[in-house]
Order: structure tokens, then sequence, then C-alpha cells
């Protein structure tokens, strides 16, 4: 609970943080929202003494993770437009915090992916085509070419040893990759 005017801030000194019943927080949820409203009505209403409330719960696709309270000095004033106007900004928040969630999950996942890419002892290359997009230190080791320079030439240009056949014979081999599908192998000889 944060601010609040009138008599109700005399509740919010004594109650900054209120405590949901554990059973009804698991029963909240975004699939089944207006049971989930009458539930934490009647606990805001036996934990806080008050009536004049208007309540929103705030879900993630994950689940409940907050409550929107607003006090009324005047309860007339709760027209459908009002309560339409809250239910939509829970859903907001319930929509930024998903989101906010999934970025976490995937930051963390790219995270994990790069330390695989960048650890591995095989030399790997990441390709749009034939332009090499990205490529791991095994790669920067092997080549003698670091991760910038590398990234602004194709596979060919790199694994082709300033012989121009060779860029030829691994260009036809790449293109046939390409064009077919499936995986090349071949054994590559670094020249320096």
């Amino acid at each position: 609970l944060l601010s609040a005017t009138g008599t109700n801030h005399l509740l919010l000194n004594k109650n900054p943080l209120v405590g949901l019943n554990p059973d009804l927080r698991d029963r909240l949820n975004r699939k089944v929202i207006r049971e989930s409203v009458k539930l934490l009505y009647q606990d805001f209403e036996r934990l806080l003494g008050l009536k004049d409330l208007v309540i929103m719960p705030v879900c993630s696709d994950t689940g409940c993770v907050g409550t929107l309270v607003l006090f009324l000095h005047n309860p007339k004033k709760i027209t459908f437009s009002f309560t339409s106007l809250i239910d939509s900004i829970g859903y907001e928040l319930g929509q930024y915090i998903t989101k906010h969630e999934l970025n976490q999950q995937l930051s963390y996942s790219e995270s994990k992916y790069q330390a695989l890419f960048d650890s591995s002892s095989d030399a790997i290359l990441l390709s749009d085509g034939l332009q090499i997009a990205d490529c791991n230190r095994t790669t920067q080791f092997l080549t003698g070419i670091n991760r910038n320079k590398l990234v602004t030439q194709t596979i060919p240009e790199v694994l082709g040893n300033n012989d121009q056949q060779e860029k030829e014979k691994i260009n036809n081999y790449l293109q046939q990759v390409i064009k077919n599908g499936g995986e090349l192998k071949f054994e590559w000889k670094r020249k320096h």
C-alpha cells in the first residue's frame, strides 16, 4: 500500500504491507479475474475493515504478483468506466511484468548460449549465407584473425588460404550445402 489521504493514511502507517491469505494468493490468476477480485475484496475487507475499495489483481502469465487498491471517499463514483480503467491498468501492468520476466529468461538463455559458444574447443562459425556473422574464440585462435575482422569476411575468404582455387572449391562446397541442406565435412589446413 503506497499512499492515501484523509483517515486512510493512518491505516497505511499501521499497515504499509498487507500479507494476503496464502491460500487466496495461490487461487488468483488472470483467467478467473472476476473471481479473483471478489476473493481479494473479501480478504482486504477482513484485513483492513474497509468496504469502500476498488481492487484489481496484477497478474502476469506466471501468476498474481500484486494488487492495486484504491481507497474511495465517495463510493458512488464507482462507475463501469472507472472499473474498466482500473481493469485495464491492472492488465497492462501484468503484461509489462510478463514481458520483463520473459526478457530476464531470454537474457539468461543468451548468457548460457554465449558461454557454451565461447568455451567450445571446436571452431564455430555462424554465417548468413557465406558471410560470417559470428565466431567463437577457438575460431579466432585457429585462423589467427580477430572476431572484428572475421565478421567482415566470407567463409571462403577465411578458409581459402589466399589461394583462388581453394576459395572457389570451398565456395562450391558451401553453395551445395546452402542449396541442398545437410552438413558438409572437409579437411582444412591453414597456411600461415
